[in-house]
């Protein structure tokens, strides 16, 4: 189960209509996989597909490993099922209550952090539903920086700052803060606020069965040298050799981040020089693993490289950036030389 997933609960034959209603355009939109689609339903009118677990044991056992949660069910019913288990909206999955007659589609956790607001937007299209949003900055027409973050693959750094703004411009006051988008670790002044863009690749080489602990304090000093904030690290990438290397499969787990593998082949076609190794050439037909495959990560480009082949205790570790968009960058600049983003 991945991290995109979403889950649907029911607990009625009105709702579960609804509910493969719902799936079916969800997946024709491309909003989501089939696959990454989990129904569940309790209901004793359907007592052959009913669920055993209660709906908040069922919204416990999924809350942490989904991207959103939709409830096609009374609001309250909701409201009880999440209660136990809401942490904070930069990690907190979108949760979204639609009642079973397809009225209305009602965001009620992360609205921005978590894109429930968008995503009811969307869904409300394909079952002619209103879309009822109650977010502050929403409503008054106020620039949200959560919002702005999660549409621009941003990690906000300070959630207080970053509620403090949208105080500010909910209230029409000019905001006293600035922002920043850097994938740099250093501090910045108190008064700013700092988005950080997950744009860093990191490669990785190691022999065999490399001890976990090893790479990860290999990867976190060579960002602590390059000052760079591993809030900022999009993946980690190696050759296919190593596809099945415990110790990067974990730290790809801690980070929460992708591990993608290159084959020989796809890592001779880059173009430029790059670290040489006799050793590495031997065992897998290459100069260099690290550096060819945080280039090939971050989209090809020899000059994407902001760190070159580092060895750490015998694990090799290179950085690349990838070129990444930033959508309404100059609204970010506006407000930083004028102090409002309207």
């Amino acid at each position: 189960m991945g991290s995109k997933c979403i889950l649907m609960l029911t607990c009625s034959k009105k709702g579960y209509e609804l509910m493969n209603r719902l799936k079916k355009y969800i997946i024709d939109t491309g909003i989501c996989k089939a696959d990454d689609i989990i129904c569940k339903v309790k209901c004793a009118a359907l007592d052959e597909i009913s669920d055993s677990a209660s709906v908040e044991e069922l919204t416990g056992r999924y809350f942490d490993n989904v991207s959103a949660i939709i409830f096609i069910a009374a609001t309250g019913i909701a409201v009880r099922s999440i209660a136990p288990y809401i942490g904070h909206k930069s990690y907190d999955p979108a949760v979204i209550v639609i009642d079973v007659a397809a009225n209305y589609c009602i965001p009620i956790l992360s609205g921005h952090a978590g894109g429930a607001n968008e995503l009811a937007e969307k869904l409300s299209l394909g079952i002619n539903a209103e879309a009822v949003i109650t977010t502050a900055t929403d409503v008054c027409g106020a620039f949200a920086v959560d919002e702005f973050a999660r549409k621009n693959n941003l990690a906000v750094t300070d959630w207080t700052i970053a509620k403090k703004i949208s105080a500010e411009l909910i209230n029409g006051e000019k905001t006293s803060y600035s922002v920043e988008i850097s994938d740099r670790a250093s501090r910045t002044d108190e008064k700013i606020l700092k988005l950080i863009p997950r744009d860093i690749v990191v490669g990785i080489g190691c022999r065999r069965e490399t001890a976990s602990d090893k790479i990860r304090d290999a990867v976190y000093k060579c960002l602590r040298e390059n000052d760079i904030d591993v809030r900022a690290v999009c993946s980690v990438s190696s050759i296919d050799l190593k596809k099945n290397e415990e110790g990067i499969i974990a730290l790809s787990d801690e980070l929460n981040i992708p591990f993608i593998t290159y084959s020989e082949t796809e890592l001779k076609t880059l173009s430029g020089e790059y670290s040489e190794s006799d050793f590495v050439r031997n065992v897998t037909g290459i100069d260099c693993v690290c550096e060819r495959s945080a280039v090939m990560c971050a989209g090809g480009d020899r000059d994407s490289l902001v760190c070159n082949k580092t060895v750490y205790d015998g694990v090799t570790v290179a950085l690349a950036r990838r070129e990444i968009n930033i959508e309404d960058e100059e609204i970010i600049c506006s407000w930083n030389r004028s102090g409002s983003s309207r």
